[in-house]
């Protein structure tokens, strides 16, 4: 799931850390495991998995460096496989 998409936000280089803190903290509230304790095996394990995510899209967002990473592999002009150093 694509990380802008999945904050409900425009793809920008800069998100709004304010923006992105508070999406965040609603996101941790629905997707938290523990809302998930009486429901199957699978419902927690997708908990999980999406708690994951969220966390890793937050730290990209918040982070320049990394978020202009993201933009340019998100548009192919970075190579996954690849490793490359941005200036």
């Amino acid at each position: 799931m694509d990380y802008f998409e999945l904050y409900g936000i425009a793809p920008v280089l800069q998100p709004d850390p304010q923006q992105v803190q508070k999406i965040y903290y609603l996101l941790c509230r629905k997707y938290h495991p523990d809302q998930f304790s009486l429901s199957d095996t699978k419902a927690q394990d997708e908990a999980i998995q999406m708690t994951s995510l969220v966390n890793e899209a937050r730290s990209v967002l918040l982070h320049p460096d990394r978020c202009l990473e993201y933009l340019l592999r998100r548009q192919g002009i970075l190579n996954e496989e690849i490793k490359q150093e941005l200036p």
